[in-house]
């Protein structure tokens, strides 16, 4: 796959030499441990996508070779093919030849486990340069022309593999150290006197005495007796001085711009050796030429006389025009800024450019006045049910970078992403198309990125499982930040892929370039950007392994053009032999501490986090077996029922009377995955013990009497051996646990028919919803007063509650229902199947509302409840406490459920409360995406 040059080729002397002399390191090897060739072919190399190297050839059977990594002058020695092992780097900058030389023959002595021998270099004329002389080589300064120089290695290896497989007398693709040129010989009368021998060598040349730049050549042998009777070339020229053949220069090449490089390249290749057949008087060339596909373009009379338009042929932009009563197809891209053809306009017969305004012929695809910048043409044909043109057949789709990472990604149980496509993306997101169409991954395509993000982070809190987020360089990757802050505070694993400018204008101030690995810095535990030389396997390996591990965000940045690297032989990571075994004990001695702790308690109290989701089944074994009460947080919201005989509901600000009861009547707290949030308020005079699965977690907001580190569901079946063992008692409180919640019952029917004649009070909503929702809903809340009376009147059962808990985030629970419904659609049997609900003001409703549309256009299976107060509730309760006048939390609103009906979903109003059970039994059988809008009262909630 080409990668488009945009350095001057001028430019790249010094790398040419320091790469041409290394490369005589290679060449000694090949010389002497390959077994001679008489055309000297066991000395030359070969190139390499999987390693970005020049290579020599195999020394044994299992493949051991020499390489030189160009872009950063580091000699390889490697083993394998389809996976390259690497044995030995030795970096050449700061090193002489000798040292190098000598470096080298040790690691192959090690490698090959036999003495090579001196393998002296290559007895022949070299371009001057230090080294010869003793220096050590210096590659200071020379990073960006290197990268240049591989790249162009690439790219003559791809095309001029591609034109011999076009031509069956063509040779094996190799580059000769001598001249340092990479080339084909096409022998077209052999002969065994090689000099009455007639032959085409096509090949790039990285510079020499004649061109100090790389130039592409197309040599017919012998040479022709008047060389000028050449006809002239569409690109390039003939070189007579001293050598015959065709040339065409790097800086001819690029000067034609950054479309259609190889196109150019590929056309002169042919001509060139076209023609060169016909001066040795073999004939035109016996080329394969591929059928043409024909696509669909237009109807017949869609395209007016003197206009154009952009279609696809395939995956192919033409600009298809009609001029003069005929249609024509040209390539859609300008050679000189890429700009759009078709949507330029023909005038005074040529068409113009929209971006710069340069002319074509609309029918030849010329330039004016002789200039050798005109465009490629497509066959068309007028059928009777319309315009048609005709196009090669299409490569097959060469691996790259971006499958690589897709492919690891899949491999570390990556099922879900959720993004926009964008310019600064397109090959990461062709890459995330093809793991679609097999059916590994899952694609959400949404309006706006921050819902991306907070979908992710809310899939990762549910599940425990990484989701990843795609978005452009720029303002998309900008916009991710605010829900992988969610993601990061409230422990849940994220992955964010990012686009990039290409990494040859980093630094410039590029269009929508900032630097992304510090706006990520505070938010993600691994920030790195693929970039050419990079293993692109092991750095998605350690995305997910640091977003697993760290319960956390990790993040990928792709500059534009790393994205299609070519990578053939480059496999995927995995997961194995890189994991842990994570249920960790704890000490002896702090387990003991615990026990000893516990023992001493007659009303012992457990307070459950959400950091202890994971383990709820082994805390439940220890309450029940021990009379304990527990209590969550409000993050934990659920995972104990409400209706559980020791389940005391939620502490803290947004809880239950029932829950600080039993706090405070407790004389030990067990706490689990909790850390101790002012909002929760669990109290520090009371002795506790903390059990938690991070160090950092133990005793972060004061000191607590046993801190203990271990995985918590480990820790707690642990201890509840020991504390059988020790035949402790509690005091029984599930008379209690029913006597206090009857007590908040009762106050929470009082309170159902409250009217102040300005919309339906909180507590009969939410004892609407726990009645109609079914009882293992996954519900996302928000933030508002709609969150803190969701805490104290919504019982939950089998209920799991996911909410922006740290970041306290507005607006999350549209996008969090997405990442939770997608867990829905999982084999996973803890999830697939379940229904989901989201809750929210008007105020959240409004920040990601556009993705209503999203769950329309997937069929989410979404109901989300609404509660219209018309204002930020929340803010004005907070102005009139602190003593403020109430100011700008009044809200304009749309008829909700209107807007619902209009996105293709069910929209549903309810003014009274009479009307709200019917509504909500309505919308949660409704499959597709519903919405209740709930005009409530601002201050009853």
């Amino acid at each position: 796959m080409w990668t488009t040059l945009t350095v001057d080729p001028t430019s790249l002397t010094q790398a040419r030499l320091a790469a041409h002399w290394a490369s005589q390191i290679i060449a000694a090897v090949g010389t002497h441990l390959v077994p001679a060739k008489a055309d000297f072919g066991h000395t030359n190399l070969g190139w390499e996508h999987a390693t970005q190297a020049v290579t020599g050839r195999a020394l044994d059977d299992l493949g051991t070779r020499v390489g030189l990594r160009v872009a950063d002058m580091t000699l390889l020695v490697l083993r394998g093919q389809d996976t390259p092992e690497g044995l030995a780097t030795l970096s050449l900058h700061g090193r002489t030849l000798s040292e190098a030389h000598a470096l080298l023959r040790a690691a192959l002595n090690e490698a090959l486990g036999k003495d090579v021998g001196e393998l002296p270099l290559p007895d022949y004329a070299m371009p001057a340069h230090p080294v010869r002389d003793g220096a050590a080589f210096d590659t200071e300064g020379l990073d960006e022309a290197l990268g240049a120089l591989a790249r162009w290695m690439a790219n003559s290896h791809d095309l001029l593999e591609r034109f011999a497989r076009g031509d069956e007398q063509a040779s094996e693709v190799r580059l000769w150290p001598h001249h340092f040129d990479m080339a084909t010989l096409t022998t077209l009368v052999p002969h065994a006197d090689a000099e009455k021998a007639k032959s085409v060598n096509v090949g790039v040349s990285m510079g020499d005495g004649s061109y100090p730049e790389p130039y592409a050549y197309v040599s017919p042998y012998p040479y022709p007796p008047s060389r000028e009777e050449a006809p002239a070339l569409t690109f390039g020229r003939w070189h007579t001085e001293g050598f015959f053949a065709a040339v065409l220069t790097g800086s001819e090449l690029l000067a034609g711009g950054a479309e259609g490089q190889a196109q150019r390249l590929e056309s002169f290749f042919v001509q060139a050796s076209g023609i060169s057949r016909t001066l040795l008087g073999v004939g035109a060339a016996p080329r394969r030429s591929p059928k043409l596909v024909w696509y669909k373009a237009a109807e017949i009379e869609e395209l007016g006389e003197g206009r154009v338009k952009s279609v696809n042929a395939g995956h192919r932009g033409v600009c298809l025009t009609r001029h003069e009563g005929c249609y024509s197809a040209l390539t859609n891209a300008c050679p000189h800024q890429g700009g759009p053809l078709g949507e330029g306009s023909i005038e005074n017969g040529w068409l113009r450019c929209p971006w710069h305004g340069w002319d074509f012929h609309p029918r030849t695809g010329q330039s004016p006045d002789g200039h050798d910048d005109g465009l490629e043409t497509f066959p068309v044909e007028v059928r009777e049910d319309g315009v048609y043109v005709g196009v090669a057949p299409e490569d097959p789709h060469a691996r790259d970078a971006s499958d690589v990472i897709a492919e690891t990604l899949t491999n570390w149980g990556v099922r879900w992403v959720f993004g926009m496509v964008g310019h600064s993306n397109l090959g990461l997101a062709d890459a995330l198309r093809r793991r679609t169409e097999t059916g590994e991954l899952g694609y959400v395509g949404i309006r706006h990125e921050g819902a991306a993000a907070f979908a992710v982070s809310a899939y990762g809190k549910l599940t425990g499982r990484p989701a990843a987020c795609l978005a452009i360089a720029g303002p998309g990757a900008t916009n991710l930040l605010t829900g992988l802050w969610d993601a990061n505070v409230d422990r849940a694993p994220a992955i964010a892929l990012t686009g990039q400018v290409q990494s040859q204008v980093l630094g410039r101030g590029a269009f929508q370039e900032i630097d992304l690995e510090a706006a990520y810095g505070g938010v993600a535990q691994f920030s790195a950007s693929v970039l050419h030389d990079s293993h692109f396997a092991e750095l998605a390996n350690l995305a997910c392994k640091r977003a697993i591990l760290g319960r956390g965000v990790s993040h990928l940045v792709f500059p534009d053009e790393v994205q299609t690297l070519p990578a053939p032989d480059a496999a995927a990571g995995t997961p194995e032999g890189r994991m842990p075994d994570l249920h960790t004990a704890p000490s002896p001695a702090s387990l003991d501490a615990a026990v000893e702790a516990l023992e001493a308690a007659e009303r012992p109290v457990i307070i459950v986090g959400h950091g202890a989701r994971f383990a709820m089944a082994e805390i439940v074994a220890l309450a029940e077996e021990f009379n304990i009460p527990v209590v969550t947080t409000f993050k934990a919201k659920g995972q104990i029922s409400d209706a559980h005989p020791l389940g005391c509901g939620v502490l803290g600000r947004s809880g239950t009377p029932v829950a600080s009861w039993f706090m405070n009547e407790s004389d030990r707290l067990l706490v689990l995955g909790s850390s101790f949030s002012n909002h929760t308020g669990i109290t520090s005079y009371k002795p506790i013990v903390q059990v938690d699965f991070e160090a950092e977690a133990l005793g972060r907001r004061h000191a607590v009497d046993v801190p203990v580190l271990g995985e918590i569901g480990v820790t707690v079946g642990l201890l509840r051996e020991r504390l059988r063992a020790a035949k402790l008692a509690f005091i029984d409180q599930r008379e209690e646990v029913a006597s206090r919640w009857a007590i908040w019952r009762e106050e929470k029917r009082s309170r159902l028919d409250d009217d102040m004649g300005k919309g339906i009070n909180s507590a009969a909503i939410f004892d609407a919803l726990g009645r109609k929702a079914p009882s293992d809903a996954i519900i996302a809340v928000d933030v508002g007063n709609n969150t803190y009376s969701f805490g104290r009147y919504f019982e939950a059962r089998e209920h799991t509650i996911l909410m922006s808990g740290y970041l306290g985030s507005i607006g999350f629970s549209l996008p969090a229902a997405m990442g939770a419904w997608v867990a829905t659609q999982e084999d996973d049997p803890a999830f697939k199947g379940r229904k989901v609900i989201s809750v929210s003001g008007d105020g959240g409703l409004g920040q990601y509302l556009a993705d209503f549309t999203t769950w329309a256009k997937y069929g989410m299976n979404i109901t989300h409840v609404l509660l219209n107060n018309g204002e930020l509730g929340k803010i004005s309760k907070e102005q009139r406490v602190g003593g403020w006048d109430v100011w700008q939390t009044g809200l304009h609103n749309p008829n909700f459920a209107r807007f619902a009906d209009n996105c293709g979903g069910l929209g549903i109003r309810v003014e009274t409360l009479d009307e709200l059970d019917a509504a909500l039994e309505r919308a949660l059988a409704h499959e597709g995406p519903a919405l209740v809008e709930i005009m409530a009262d601002a201050l009853l909630f």
